[in-house]
């Protein structure tokens, strides 16, 4: 108590469980003020749509890449001929006329072409222009059996000239498929 000052009532001690606590907020039912929940804010994500868009062109691109490998995966490029016979004939002017690599594949099929193996062939037939006095080759008509819609065998012999008049022979088998049009597929003999 202070001195001159005169309280009308006594003091009590109030327990200190009844004063109301820092964490402790006090209901007022006449209180209308609320907080403001904080809300998400939307469309400020730019790194999700684009990351979106990204996943989706990818998805189309993926598609539209496995979709045209699917479609062209049979396909050969190869020009192809009318008939067995003609192929077999094309595709020995190109080895042994022409000596052109290039032409021999546009009548090879697309499983069996290998441009370095039809490149190497092409090099050995010329030279054998430097081992032998003007080699020249001939080969029969192609002899056509055992075909069915897809599929047909045809027989050639080779036969090889110079001018010293020395001469070889040698029996091909040809395996020719029909893609685009007959195409060789593989050589025997």
């Amino acid at each position: 108590m202070q001195p001159g000052v005169q309280h009308d009532q006594p003091t009590e001690a109030i327990p200190l469980s009844m004063l109301p606590q820092p964490w402790q907020v006090p209901f007022d039912p006449h209180h209308t003020e609320t907080v403001a929940e904080e809300q998400p804010r939307r469309g400020k994500r730019p790194g999700l749509w684009i990351g979106l868009a990204l996943g989706v062109l990818l998805l189309l691109f993926g598609g539209g890449t496995l979709s045209a490998l699917l479609l062209l995966r049979n396909a050969d490029s190869g020009k192809g001929s009318p008939d067995p016979g003609t192929a077999v004939d094309r595709f020995l002017t190109s080895v042994y006329t022409q000596k052109d690599a290039t032409s021999a594949g546009d009548h090879v099929c697309r499983e069996a072409r290998d441009e370095d193996k039809l490149q190497e062939r092409v090099d050995q037939i010329k030279g054998y222009a430097n081992e032998y006095q003007a080699p020249t080759y001939r080969w029969s008509e192609p002899a056509v059996s055992g075909q069915d819609e897809e599929k047909a065998t045809v027989a050639v012999q080779l036969t090889v000239t110079t001018d010293d008049e020395k001469s070889a022979q040698q029996q091909l088998t040809f395996t020719v498929v029909r893609k685009t049009g007959w195409l060789v597929c593989d050589v025997a003999g």
